[in-house]
């Protein structure tokens, strides 16, 4: 039995248990993932696919696990040499993704002594999240990352038309999550959270967005991801999902064909690690809000529970 699938045992075991410890389940995905050999773009073949299963054995979603490993990540780099975290273990309680994740924007955009003292701060649990994304919000505008400055579609895998569709739905799924969370802070959530219900696994839209509109009401927004808008067939469907949504949406990094979608459906471009808004969509009067509001959200509202 290798480290990996000893640790997945103990993590199991664990969860259903009641003790679920962000930091045991980043470490088993950072096991697994130095157990294979890394692609090009750093993630190894069949990772998803591995995520996914341990999403439905956690019953949790699966963009929360990229959350997990992304967090880990960051917070070896950040506070491994001067903290001695080597390990997501290691990672103080108290530390939660979300705020590595604030602090690892700020030390992009931030001088070295602020973020020391960030780092330093939330290391003895002296700064709250709400305090470190004012910091964020208020130097978010002079940021400058060298990694976005190639287009994200020219590094997806060419030959492998499935992975290159799912690693790009991930991409945008944290795009998105970022753009909505520094604003809106949205309910949001994708298939890959895996719905333990047929209906809601038929359902095409790869992302789901719920933002509030200025009297507090909630919206609903479906987002689909395409590699391509070459195939008209493959855009026909958007137009019978509209009814279960208040607004519709559609994400792709080639823009050539964008003329082809339905005029209700808002086009969003992905490049450089970000969205651009190439047209606003039409806001649905009658939406059927049934399978969304009553049997999706409240789910995704579980998951979200269970961090």
């Amino acid at each position: 039995m290798t480290s990996w699938q000893k640790l997945h045992g103990e993590v199991l075991t664990q969860w259903k248990e009641g003790s679920r410890d962000w930091r045991k389940v980043a470490a088993l995905i950072i096991s697994w993932e130095e157990s294979k050999s890394p692609t090009l773009n750093g993630v190894p073949p069949g990772m998803n696919k591995w995520l996914k299963s341990l999403a439905c054995e956690l019953n949790f979603g699966v963009s929360n696990l990229w959350r997990y490993r992304k967090a880990a990540k960051s917070a070896i780099q950040l506070w491994g040499k001067d903290y001695d975290i080597k390990t997501p273990t290691l990672i103080p309680e108290h530390m939660r993704p979300e705020s590595i994740e604030l602090v690892e924007k700020i030390s992009r955009a931030a001088p070295s002594e602020v973020v020391s003292d960030v780092a330093m701060r939330l290391y003895n649990n002296q700064i709250s999240r709400n305090e470190l994304r004012r910091i964020w919000q208020s130097m978010r505008h002079v940021i400058k990352d060298n990694s976005r400055s190639i287009p994200i579609y020219h590094e997806l895998p060419k030959a492998d038309a499935r992975r290159r569709g799912e690693l790009l739905e991930e991409l945008c799924f944290e795009a998105l999550r970022r753009d909505l969370h520094e604003s809106e802070s949205p309910v949001l959530g994708s298939k890959g959270m895996c719905f333990r219900d047929d209906q809601i696994n038929k359902m095409i839209v790869d992302i789901i967005a719920v933002t509030e509109d200025e009297h507090g009401c909630a919206l609903y927004h479906g987002v689909e991801i395409k590699t391509s808008l070459r195939h008209v067939r493959s855009l026909d469907m958007l137009q019978n999902i509209f009814k279960h949504f208040d607004y519709i949406w559609i994400v792709a990094p080639d823009m050539d064909n964008f003329k082809l979608v339905p005029e209700e459906v808002g086009i969003l471009q992905y490049i450089d690690g970000g969205l651009k808004l190439i047209r606003k969509p039409v806001c649905n009067q009658n939406p059927d809000l049934q399978l969304v509001s009553r049997r999706i959200v409240p789910y995704m509202l579980k998951m979200q529970m269970k961090e």
